[in-house]
């Protein structure tokens, strides 16, 4: 825990205040502040990933013709709903059946943030290896 440095974030800019918590977390052991590497890199990567598609027009998507595998946690991890409210609800398909005809869902098991972690990582992995094996097969013939 520690407070938000919200006049170094006002002077200095996030994307300076991200560097330095990188630099700080590149020194030092993570999970002595109880955080895994696979964690931290996954939050920085959805927070950018949930900047892009806040901004992006699914419609526009939607003649793309191309196989998708989805995988859900069973539930958001504590506190991402009072950190992004919009997460309160979410369809099964999180939204993507509107725009994707081939769409396979791989239920997970625990929160989002266990996903980085084994085993569910193994699981992403090994259903990851053989849709696409899957996938390569199918193409073969055509």
């Amino acid at each position: 825990e520690f407070p938000v440095p919200y006049e170094m974030l006002e002077t200095v800019g996030e994307d300076a205040l991200m560097q330095m918590l990188g630099e700080f977390l590149s020194t030092t052991d993570a999970a002595e502040h109880g955080l895994s590497a696979g964690v931290l890199e996954h939050q920085r990567a959805s927070f950018i990933d949930n900047q892009i598609l806040g901004s992006l027009d699914m419609r526009r998507w939607a003649d793309v013709d191309v196989p998708v595998l989805l995988f859900r946690s069973e539930g958001m991890h504590e506190g991402a709903i009072e950190l992004e409210p919009r997460y309160g609800e979410i369809d099964p398909d999180g939204g993507w059946g509107v725009i994707v005809k081939d769409l396979e869902i791989v239920q997970l098991p625990g929160d989002h943030l266990a996903v980085p972690d084994e085993p569910v990582i193994g699981i992403v992995g090994k259903h990851m290896k053989e849709w696409i094996e899957e996938k390569i097969r199918g193409n073969n013939g055509r």
